[in-house]
């Protein structure tokens, strides 16, 4: 998992595509989802939620992912479907 926060903190797709394919248990962890969040590095988002992350996920009773202008009638940048 740390490689692959090494990866989105470089700002580099390729890298990670590579961490993820070293560690594929790592794009589910909900610390990463929180990670990327921050960063707003959504094509690592996409390929994160593509390879089984859960963009609702948890983590130390935290919910990472809002829609910040939901109530402005807008939608989330990246569809997906509750699990």
């Amino acid at each position: 998992m740390k490689n692959l926060i090494e990866a989105l903190r470089s700002g580099k797709l390729a890298e990670v595509r590579a961490a993820i394919k070293a560690d594929s248990a790592a794009a589910r962890h909900a610390r990463v989802i929180g990670k990327v969040g921050r960063l707003a590095f959504q094509k690592a988002m996409e390929l994160l939620y593509k390879n089984g992350a859960d963009l609702n996920a948890v983590f130390r009773g935290y919910r990472h992912l809002f829609p910040t202008s939901a109530t402005r009638g807008t939608r989330w940048p990246i569809k997906w479907r509750a699990r």
